[in-house]
């Protein structure tokens, strides 16, 4: 289970960047990146609600919905920013930038996070060897950074 877990992660990464670039496309097809970012979650809103209507599965009950942290209502926004800032870059730096500096914003964010026990998250101490390992990301995000050839899309 573990392996199809990883190969289920990897194909994630895989949608994720073709998403940036399509989404970065959209971007300048429509002149404006935010209405890209609308495009790309109504398209995937719609595509939600069919699965949840095929699938069928339970409704949590009022009770349950009222009842949640303040704070889990905010994935959506978070999620805006995140389309909205790879759009905004990917003519910039393209993408094989862009993504390994995202991996290691999210390296640093899940070292703390999991450091301090944030939002649940089970506590796992710093160390050496998970700094080292976003030092490894960032010498990355520097050889592509510095082997990219030609100007960006924009």
């Amino acid at each position: 289970m573990k392996e199809l877990t990883y190969a289920l992660l990897l194909f994630a990464g895989v949608l994720i960047t073709v998403q940036a670039a399509i989404n970065a496309r959209l971007g300048h097809v429509l002149g404006n990146y935010m209405h890209a970012v609308l495009v790309s979650f109504v398209v995937g809103t719609i595509a939600a609600l069919v699965y949840c209507l095929v699938e069928g599965g339970p409704v949590a009950s009022w009770e349950t919905v009222r009842n949640v942290p303040w704070w889990v209502w905010t994935g959506g926004l978070l999620g805006v920013m995140f389309v909205w800032t790879t759009i905004f870059a990917v003519p910039k730096v393209g993408v094989s930038v862009m993504f390994p500096l995202v991996v290691t914003g999210q390296m640093v964010a899940a070292i703390v996070v999991e450091h301090f026990g944030v939002l649940g998250s089970p506590r796992e101490p710093v160390s050496l060897p998970r700094v080292g390992g976003v030092l490894l990301v960032v010498l990355g995000v520097v050889v592509l950074g510095l082997t990219r050839h030609g100007q960006p899309a924009e």
